[in-house]
């Protein structure tokens, strides 16, 4: 029996967190490994979640006229390296470099783009420069916003208040284990990646919605619950703190039903269940109406950052019960609804 095993840092966020946000309307199976170039007129665009989309027009390798469909990385994530919508204007020049998809040819997946003027936009912020021009964009001009962190223990607002990841690259951001059954592992071929719940913008539900969300979060206090509020899909989770209330008297819905209670001043335990959603992931790993989830959120004692461990008990798909670790910090971000809607 196979066994998967997934402990891993900066390397996770690149591979795993990043590509299934920019992904948002397909599995990686969909594209490529190989990277091509592709240029024309940029004739429609689109700065909207889950992803920004262009539409290019040009010949194909053939000499045939072709209308590309191009998507790249999230507008949140890609504000965060500096980049804006206006950078982007119809009726221009523009070489694209990306991922072809297996299934249709004129759909690309692009990591830079080579504007009009010769200026390189880096639009998948995990990805290297590739032209020798001037070139913007990227994680080397990451906005990390560690000003906002001092004034965390001043405002006092404990968990309650808007958390931000920080740079993708620092030092056990996000770290995996998932030991996937081989049976899990196979189940994925049954997975349709042109016609499923991401593609036709369905939220996702637990555990996927914490653990594959780049995103902002925010805490609100509303008395006999906690709302935590996720800018990503704008989901909303509600964690109940009445202890009387039953689970099994609860219905199964794709959040599930989510208890918690105070372990001291700083710490927050959640128990989810009544997940009733088909997958685990975005690559079309199921899941059963059996899976469990206990979360601890843990603010530091200068209230700048929140730290996240996540056990997921689930035997139909892993041989152990699986464990996700994040943190987000205090970066006094506002949260920004990001509704993913269908493609241009």
């Amino acid at each position: 029996m196979f066994r998967y095993h997934y402990k891993l840092y900066f390397s996770i966020f690149l591979l795993f967190v990043l590509q299934n946000n920019i992904l948002a309307h397909h599995s990686r199976s969909y594209f490529s490994e190989d990277i091509y170039e592709i240029e024309g007129e940029l004739v429609e665009f689109s700065w909207s979640n889950p992803h920004i989309r262009f539409k290019l027009s040009g010949l194909d390798d053939s000499g045939q006229p072709t209308v590309w469909d191009i998507e790249a990385g999230s507008i949140y994530m890609l504000q965060r390296t500096g980049l804006s919508k206006d950078l982007f204007e119809i009726g221009s020049k523009m070489r694209f470099a990306g991922r072809i998809s297996n299934i249709n040819p004129a759909d690309v997946l692009a990591t830079n783009v080579l504007l009009q003027d010769g200026t390189e936009v880096i639009i998948i912020p995990t990805a290297q420069p590739r032209w020798p021009n001037s070139n913007i964009g990227g994680l080397d001009q990451w906005q990390d916003g560690l000003s906002e962190l001092s004034k965390a223990k001043a405002e006092n607002k404990g968990i309650f208040r808007v958390w931000s990841i920080p740079d993708p690259r620092a030092s056990e951001y996000r770290s995996y284990y998932l030991p996937f059954k081989e049976e899990a592992i196979l189940a994925r071929q049954g997975w349709d990646p042109v016609n499923n719940w991401a593609t036709r913008c369905v939220p996702p539900g637990m555990p996927s919605t914490m653990n594959m969300n780049p995103h902002p979060i925010e805490f609100t206090d509303r008395g006999d619950i906690i709302e935590l509020f996720l800018e990503e899909n704008a989901i909303l989770r509600t964690i109940h703190l009445d202890r009387d209330l039953e689970d099994e008297d609860q219905p199964y819905s794709p959040l599930g039903f989510s208890s918690g209670y105070w372990e001291d001043r700083n710490t927050l335990i959640v128990e989810t269940s009544r997940i009733d959603f088909p997958n685990f992931d975005r690559d079309g790993t199921p899941q059963s109406k059996n899976i469990t989830i206990y979360e601890t959120f843990t603010v530091s004692d200068d209230q700048s950052r929140l730290s996240y461990k996540m056990i997921i008990n689930e035997p139909l798909i892993f041989t152990d019960n699986a464990t996700v670790d994040i943190y987000w910090l205090a970066l006094g971000e506002h949260i920004e609804p990001s509704i993913c809607t269908p493609n241009i």
